[in-house]
């Protein structure tokens, strides 16, 4: 029964379908998802059939956007400085506020429970239908996005390195955004934070990664903290948070919007 359920949860990953479900079907696109990603899903229900097995099309929604991190990605610093005094720079806020997704809480679609009913397979069937699928969903992304993918991970990896790609090239080579970063890391230092480098894609980062490598250090990711041992983190996160834009404020006026144009052209791109 456990390599049932360890399949079925690795199943679920790949899909981004939770290992339960009823049979229903969407009669048309979902809100919120793209022409791509339901054109993908679609074709990964026809090619599932072909092989003998029933596959819902479904996107997951994306939690909304509230109205301070809509102004924030603008460039408007007052929402910014909003998020930042609650959240810091989101890395031990999810842990301090499980349920809320502008903390960078990863909260399950509600639909997704009932989709794609796996319960039923048995160990053998679940491996079958799981390379099925992913020979489906590689056909779905080269008809659709014309990019060879061999799996949703595969397609997460090649669109982060498209993300870095693009900004290296738009936001360090921006003339204007590299003298603000000058100025912006010279604050930084001399309020006593470690500065290691002034490009602008590594000092808006700097905090995030500052952070990530504490809390990897915590427990190499494999131990979860409890709300109570998160807040001492996340405090120290808020008040570098805090600092940071408070330097950055002329810099992050013109980096937010400018990363915020590129995250939404590369999703485009990758049909996310």
């Amino acid at each position: 029964m456990k390599a049932v359920l360890g399949t079925a949860l690795a199943l679920s990953l790949l899909t981004g379908c939770a290992p339960k479900a009823i049979a229903f079907t969407t009669p048309s696109k979902p809100p919120g998802a793209t022409e791509a990603q339901w054109e993908m899903e679609q074709m990964k229900a026809g090619c599932m059939k072909k092989k003998g097995f029933k596959y819902v099309p479904h996107v997951s929604r994306k939690p909304e956007k509230t109205d301070p991190q809509r102004r924030a990605a603008e460039g408007d610093h007052v929402a910014a400085r909003e998020l930042r005094a609650k959240y810091g720079h989101q890395i031990f806020a999810s842990y301090v506020y499980p349920d809320d997704p502008a903390a960078g809480a990863l909260v399950a679609d509600e639909d997704d429970r009932y989709v794609n009913l796996l319960g039923r397979l048995n160990d053998s069937q679940l491996i079958v239908y799981q390379a099925d699928l992913g020979t489906c969903a590689h056909e779905a992304f080269k008809a659709v996005l014309h990019k060879e993918v061999k799996s949703f991970f595969d397609l997460i990896t090649q669109r982060g390195d498209a993300l870095r790609q693009l900004r290296t090239r738009r936001l360090d080579g921006d003339p204007r955004l590299v003298e603000q970063a000058v100025a912006f890391g010279d604050c930084l230092v001399a309020k006593g934070y470690r500065v290691t480098s002034r490009k602008p894609t590594d000092l808006a980062q700097r905090g995030s990664r500052t952070f990530g490598a504490q809390l990897k250090r915590l427990g190499q990711g494999e131990r979860e903290l409890t709300a109570e041992q998160a807040r001492p983190y996340l405090a120290r996160g808020i008040e570098d948070a805090l600092d940071d834009l408070a330097c950055g404020k002329d810099f992050y006026a013109r980096y937010s919007p400018a990363d915020s144009a590129i995250i939404e052209e590369i999703d485009a791109e990758f049909g996310m």
